[in-house]
């Protein structure tokens, strides 16, 4: 076999490897403790994003600073499920598929659990997070 065409393989591999790795990192950005991914010009808006599937919120634990601004994207892969936090008035609806989102002032320190509002099955008693308000 012909040597540049090996060496053009590597390459190329080497080529999608990164640029998957680079997606993944954005795809990604909400991390395992649900840092935020956006916030507005000012600073003001602390944005996370939250998938809800089989049993689960990924990431199930996130932290702002009381006065914060908060927005949740929700998402589901599976079936619809529902996000709430009454704390904060939070209770919605999401299909599988579509983005919903929640916004809210964090106007009270603690620790706060948001839970599936939806049944969606075996596991949804035990479908719960936590919002961490320093």
């Amino acid at each position: 076999m012909d040597k540049g065409i090996i060496l053009a393989g590597i390459l190329m591999v080497t080529i999608l490897a990164l640029s998957f790795y680079v997606w993944n990192i954005g795809r990604n950005a909400t991390g395992a403790a649900g840092a935020v991914v956006g916030q507005d010009w000012n600073g003001n808006i602390k944005e996370f994003k939250i998938e809800a599937k089989q049993w689960v919120f990924s990431p199930d634990e996130i932290k702002v600073q009381k006065g914060d601004k908060v927005k949740i994207i929700l998402m589901s892969r599976d079936v619809p499920h529902g996000f709430n936090l009454p704390e904060f008035g939070v209770n919605k609806y999401i299909e599988p598929g579509k983005e919903t989102s929640a916004e809210f002032i964090a106007d009270k320190t603690g620790t706060f659990t948001f839970s599936c509002s939806v049944f969606c099955g075996g596991g949804h008693l035990a479908m719960n997070g936590k919002l961490i308000v320093n």
